[in-house]
Protein backbone atom coordinates (compact mmCIF):
# COMPACT_ATOMS: atom_id res chain seq x y z
CA UNK A 1 0.00 0.00 0.00
CA UNK A 2 2.84 2.36 0.87
CA UNK A 3 4.51 1.73 -2.52
CA UNK A 4 1.27 2.54 -4.31
CA UNK A 5 0.93 5.75 -2.33
CA UNK A 6 4.53 6.69 -2.99
CA UNK A 7 3.93 6.22 -6.73
CA UNK A 8 0.90 8.50 -6.55
CA UNK A 9 2.92 11.03 -4.56
CA UNK A 10 5.70 10.96 -7.12
CA UNK A 11 3.20 11.79 -9.86
CA UNK A 12 1.76 14.67 -7.90
CA UNK A 13 5.00 15.98 -6.42
CA UNK A 14 4.72 19.07 -8.57
CA UNK A 15 1.54 19.97 -6.65
CA UNK A 16 3.18 19.66 -3.22
CA UNK A 17 5.25 22.54 -1.97
CA UNK A 18 8.19 21.01 -0.09
CA UNK A 19 10.68 23.24 1.66
CA UNK A 20 14.26 22.56 0.60
CA UNK A 21 15.58 22.80 4.15
CA UNK A 22 13.37 20.05 5.56
CA UNK A 23 14.97 16.58 5.53
CA UNK A 24 13.28 13.93 3.41
CA UNK A 25 13.02 11.58 6.44
CA UNK A 26 10.86 14.12 8.28
CA UNK A 27 8.63 14.50 5.24
CA UNK A 28 8.38 10.72 4.85
CA UNK A 29 7.46 10.37 8.55
CA UNK A 30 4.76 13.03 8.20
CA UNK A 31 3.36 11.29 5.12
CA UNK A 32 3.34 7.92 6.91
CA UNK A 33 1.55 9.49 9.89
CA UNK A 34 -0.98 10.99 7.52
CA UNK A 35 -1.51 7.58 5.90
CA UNK A 36 -1.94 5.93 9.30
CA UNK A 37 -4.40 8.65 10.34
CA UNK A 38 -6.33 8.13 7.11
CA UNK A 39 -6.40 4.35 7.72
CA UNK A 40 -7.68 4.91 11.26
CA UNK A 41 -10.34 7.30 9.94
CA UNK A 42 -11.43 4.75 7.32
CA UNK A 43 -11.60 2.04 9.97
CA UNK A 44 -13.59 4.32 12.28
CA UNK A 45 -15.99 5.18 9.46
CA UNK A 46 -16.49 1.48 8.66
CA UNK A 47 -17.07 0.74 12.36
CA UNK A 48 -19.57 3.58 12.56
CA UNK A 49 -21.42 2.30 9.49
CA UNK A 50 -21.51 -1.20 10.97
CA UNK A 51 -22.76 0.18 14.30
CA UNK A 52 -25.51 2.13 12.50
CA UNK A 53 -26.59 -1.03 10.66
CA UNK A 54 -26.60 -2.98 13.92
CA UNK A 55 -28.60 -0.22 15.60
CA UNK A 56 -31.15 -0.29 12.76
CA UNK A 57 -31.52 -4.07 13.05
CA UNK A 58 -31.83 -3.90 16.84
CA UNK A 59 -34.42 -1.12 16.57
CA UNK A 60 -36.51 -3.23 14.19
CA UNK A 61 -36.13 -6.23 16.49
CA UNK A 62 -37.18 -4.11 19.48
CA UNK A 63 -40.28 -2.95 17.61
CA UNK A 64 -41.19 -6.56 16.73
CA UNK A 65 -40.64 -7.71 20.31
CA UNK A 66 -42.67 -4.78 21.68
CA UNK A 67 -45.57 -5.74 19.40
CA UNK A 68 -45.29 -9.37 20.53
CA UNK A 69 -45.31 -8.33 24.19
CA UNK A 70 -48.38 -6.16 23.60
CA UNK A 71 -50.16 -9.04 21.84
CA UNK A 72 -49.22 -11.45 24.64
CA UNK A 73 -50.46 -8.97 27.24
CA UNK A 74 -53.82 -8.65 25.48
CA UNK A 75 -54.10 -12.45 25.23
CA UNK A 76 -53.22 -12.84 28.91
CA UNK A 77 -55.87 -10.29 29.90
CA UNK A 78 -58.47 -12.10 27.78
CA UNK A 79 -57.51 -15.44 29.30
CA UNK A 80 -57.78 -13.98 32.81
CA UNK A 81 -61.29 -12.69 32.03
CA UNK A 82 -62.29 -16.06 30.56
CA UNK A 83 -60.92 -17.85 33.62
CA UNK A 84 -62.93 -15.56 35.89
CA UNK A 85 -66.13 -16.25 33.92
CA UNK A 86 -65.49 -20.00 33.94
CA UNK A 87 -64.85 -19.98 37.69
CA UNK A 88 -68.15 -18.18 38.18
CA UNK A 89 -69.97 -20.69 36.00
CA UNK A 90 -68.37 -23.59 37.86
CA UNK A 91 -69.27 -22.08 41.21
CA UNK A 92 -72.83 -21.09 40.29
CA UNK A 93 -73.75 -23.93 37.96
CA UNK A 94 -71.64 -26.90 38.98
CA UNK A 95 -73.04 -30.39 38.39
CA UNK A 96 -72.18 -31.39 41.95
CA UNK A 97 -74.21 -28.54 43.41
CA UNK A 98 -77.11 -29.17 41.03
CA UNK A 99 -77.08 -32.89 41.91
CA UNK A 100 -76.96 -32.13 45.64
CA UNK A 101 -79.88 -29.69 45.30
CA UNK A 102 -81.90 -32.20 43.24
CA UNK A 103 -81.26 -35.00 45.76
CA UNK A 104 -82.23 -32.74 48.66
CA UNK A 105 -85.45 -31.84 46.89
CA UNK A 106 -86.21 -35.50 46.14
CA UNK A 107 -85.43 -36.42 49.77
CA UNK A 108 -87.87 -33.78 50.99
CA UNK A 109 -90.59 -35.04 48.66
CA UNK A 110 -89.99 -38.68 49.60
CA UNK A 111 -90.05 -37.80 53.30
CA UNK A 112 -93.27 -35.90 52.78
CA UNK A 113 -94.87 -38.80 50.91
CA UNK A 114 -93.71 -41.41 53.48
CA UNK A 115 -94.91 -39.12 56.20
CA UNK A 116 -98.36 -38.96 54.61
CA UNK A 117 -98.50 -42.70 53.94
CA UNK A 118 -97.54 -43.71 57.45
CA UNK A 119 -99.50 -41.12 59.35
CA UNK A 120 -102.96 -42.01 60.49
CA UNK A 121 -105.61 -39.93 58.88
Amino acid sequence: MCAHLMANLAGSSSQIDLPDAKPFGDIQSAVEEAIESFDRAQHAEASERSAQNDLGRKTEELQRMTAQVQDATVRRERLAKAEEVLRGIKQDYSLEDATRDALASIREQVSYIFGRIHSPS
